[in-house]
């Protein structure tokens, strides 16, 4: 090396070295232990290789210049581990040896293999995607001091994306760090373990508190696709609280808010204030989310949504309120969940002004006329566990139709849902029944199994008197559908029967067997050239039908029938003129 000692105009030390290899921790120790040297003082290291804190670094070139109480360093440049080269000027201020002093410094860095670079630094990248953090490029400011380090300035490529923030780490005996970063394109898979527990993160309190606040234009997350992600978060003392997170999602604003806290000695963590806000102005694209298959075409996916969620309380006993808008149609949930089960228990509420039109709009079919006029109210009493649902009581009106009960639905993973319990109808308005050559929809009977029981004070079924007093047993499996115990009383008589409607038969096959006892006869229909205006009506029907369409099943009708009236008047002949006629002789006589 060479040493100059210049004498005018100011006198000035410097030192100029070369060195094959040197170790840095003394030098760093001396710099920040030293005294204010008597006159100004620099030096010029040039090393093959260096170890600071037991990093190596390759092609260390470094100025600093030690004036006063201030240090400047310039020209400062390396190769980290992983070939990433770094670049360095700041320059101090405040007294080298107190407390108050700080460095501040600009800092450009290139690589193409920074997670290498990371890793050798200390840095915990175990649960990123191992293909993160290879190639990239960035400048950044950063502000040392004896209680902080500070990033007020950091913009940076990564991998092909756009990164700029700032940040802060608090030291003590809780060192706190605050982080701001804006992302141009973020894919929350490569940065996130795979199976994130966020209960875990919040009650394992790791020694140390964290703010977080994130922008994306892009990203992803399971398949999940955002638009303006925003995230404002902290973790303190054990607690997650979410101030707002929000993004954009299937053209939906979603947005999140709450905090989970750890319980108090083995109770369960808390979840606080937690909201939940969507809304969108066509529900359609949210489909996709749901389970199950859903008709996109169906004119309510065109409505707008917007639902409302919010929780509070232990996660084994959240007090739960929800409400959701589609259209005009409005859902409600007040009750109490089980997170940790999971169990729900709540009243459930679903309105719409039109019964006709909602389910129009749901099923995208013509509006179901034999409901008659009125809105739509259910009111319902419902359970909910992994095994399956219960309606331990429902009050359902649409349109003409009032109808209550008991439901319940058991899951199973081996085998199809299965539907028990007890409906009772005040009136029960009934579809007629289809026409024309479009195949019956019938693949739905094989979704579900069923056994229920159906009592209706007062039915009404198409071209049919109401039927009163009603009853049958209603099962359903494997695809195929029984009406048992059918019985109803009709005009002052009895009606008994059943059917089967088996849809595992190519085409399908429907059956009927009915019992006809003292059916009153009343005023027939106009046009009938012969009509009985009274009487009681008996009979036997059995009939067997098969096709996919309704005309076909017509077309294939077969079966036997015995019908007979009693005490009856039969009108629109004259029996004198009958008697005539057959007393005559001869061929022509009819």
């Amino acid at each position: 090396g060479a040493a100059t000692l210049r004498l005018a105009p100011v006198p000035r030390l410097d030192l100029a070295l070369v060195t094959g290899r040197v170790v840095l921790d003394p030098w760093v120790a001396a710099l920040r232990n030293a005294s204010a040297p008597s006159l100004p003082f620099g030096i010029d290291l040039s090393a093959e290789a260096a170890t600071l804190r037991g990093i190596t670094l390759r092609r260390l070139r470094a100025a600093a210049f030690v004036e006063g109480d201030r240090l400047t360093l310039s020209d400062v440049s390396a190769i980290l581990p992983g070939d990433t080269e770094i670049e360095m000027s700041g320059a101090t201020t405040g007294r080298l040896r107190e407390s108050t002093s700080k460095l501040e410094a600009a800092i450009r860095f290139r690589g193409s293999a920074l997670r290498t670079t990371l890793l050798a630094l200390g840095a915990q990248l175990d649960a990123t995607d191992p293909t993160l953090l290879r190639q990239g490029e960035g400048r950044m400011r950063l502000v040392l001091e004896e209680s902080q380090v500070a990033m007020p300035e950091f913009t940076a490529t990564i991998d092909g994306a756009r990164i700029s923030g700032a940040g802060v780490l608090r030291f003590g005996a809780r060192p706190a760090l605050g982080l701001g970063l804006t992302f141009d394109r973020l894919d929350l898979d490569n940065w996130l373990p795979q199976h994130l527990d966020l209960m875990a993160m919040a009650t394992r309190n790791p020694g140390w508190d964290a703010n977080l606040r994130l922008n994306a234009e892009r990203a992803s997350w399971r398949d999940l696709a955002m638009e303006r992600l925003s995230v404002d978060a902290a973790m303190e003392a054990g607690r997650l609280t979410a101030r707002r997170v929000a993004a954009r999602i299937a053209r939906a604003e979603v947005a999140l808010s709450g905090m989970l806290a750890p319980g108090a000695a083995n109770a369960p963590p808390r979840l606080t204030d937690m909201a939940l806000e969507v809304t969108a102005p066509v529900a359609r694209p949210l489909l996709a989310f749901l389970p199950g298959t859903w008709d996109e075409t169906a004119p309510i996916t065109t409505q707008p949504l917007a639902l409302r969620l919010s929780a509070n309380g232990a996660l084994n006993a959240l007090a739960v309120r929800g409400g959701l808008d589609l259209g005009d149609a409005r859902v409600e949930a007040n009750g109490t969940l089980d997170a940790l089960a999971p169990r729900y228990a709540g009243i459930l509420t679903l309105r719409h002004p039109g019964a006709q039109r909602l389910l129009a709009e749901a099923l995208g079919s013509k509006p179901p006329l034999w409901l008659g006029e009125g809105s739509l109210s259910l009111i319902a009493n419902l359970q909910a566990t992994r095994s399956g649902g219960q309606l331990e009581t429902f009050d359902l009106v649409a349109g003409e139709m009032r109808l209550g009960g008991q439901l319940g639905l058991a899951l199973a993973p081996a085998a199809r849902p299965r539907l028990t319990g007890r409906l009772q109808a005040e009136r029960l308005p009934l579809p007629a029944p289809a026409g024309g050559e479009e195949p019956l929809v019938l693949w739905p009977l094989g979704l579900v199994d069923a056994d229920l029981t159906l009592q209706a004070a007062r039915a009404m079924p198409p071209l049919l008197p109401p039927l009163e007093q009603l009853s049958t047993g209603l099962r359903l499996n494997g695809g195929i559908l029984q009406l048992d115990q059918l019985q109803a009383l009709l005009r002052g008589g009895k009606l008994e029967g059943g059917a089967v409607v088996d849809t595992t038969a190519s085409p399908p096959v429907m059956t009927t067997e009915l019992r006809l006892n003292g059916i009153g006869l009343e005023a027939p229909p106009p046009g009938l050239p012969l009509s009985l205006v009274s009487g009681q009506l008996d009979g036997e029907m059995s009939l067997r039908a098969t096709g996919h369409s309704p005309a076909a099943l017509l077309a294939g009708l077969e079966g036997a029938a015995r019908l007979s009236v009693r005490g009856g008047v039969l009108a629109g002949t004259d029996l004198n003129a009958a008697l005539r006629a057959a007393a005559q002789t001869g061929t022509g006589a009819e």
